[in-house]
C-alpha cells in the first residue's frame, strides 16, 4: 500500500465522560428517541483539527434507521446514569 505525503491517518480511542464539554466538536451516531430526545449508539469527540467536518444531521449507514450529527456541544446535563447533550449546527440542534 502507498499512501500520499498528505494523505492523514487518525484512530479511535477510549475518552472519559469529561472530554463531553460545551465547545467540544463530536459526532453522534443515533437511533431512535427516549423522551424526545436522540438516543445515542455512539459518541465520537474530534480533534479541534476536524472541527466542522461532516457538520450536520443525515442518516448514517451504522444500523437501519441510524442517523449521524457532527456539530459541537451547547451544553451537557448528567441525570441519572444519564447524559443529555445540545448540539447546534447550521440548520438545526
Amino acid at each position: 500500500m502507498r499512501l500520499a505525503e498528505n494523505a492523514r491517518i487518525s484512530g479511535i480511542a477510549p475518552a472519559p465522560r469529561s472530554e463531553l464539554a460545551a465547545g467540544r466538536f463530536i459526532g453522534t451516531a443515533t437511533l431512535g428517541e427516549k423522551d424526545g430526545a436522540l438516543v445515542a449508539l455512539e459518541v465520537l469527540v474530534f480533534p479541534e483539527s476536524l472541527r466542522g467536518t461532516g457538520e450536520g444531521h443525515y442518516a448514517r449507514d451504522l444500523r437501519p434507521e441510524s442517523m449521524m450529527t457532527n456539530a459541537p456541544i451547547e451544553g451537557a446535563v448528567a441525570a441519572a446514569n444519564d447524559r443529555a447533550l445540545t448540539v447546534k449546527y447550521k440548520g438545526g440542534e
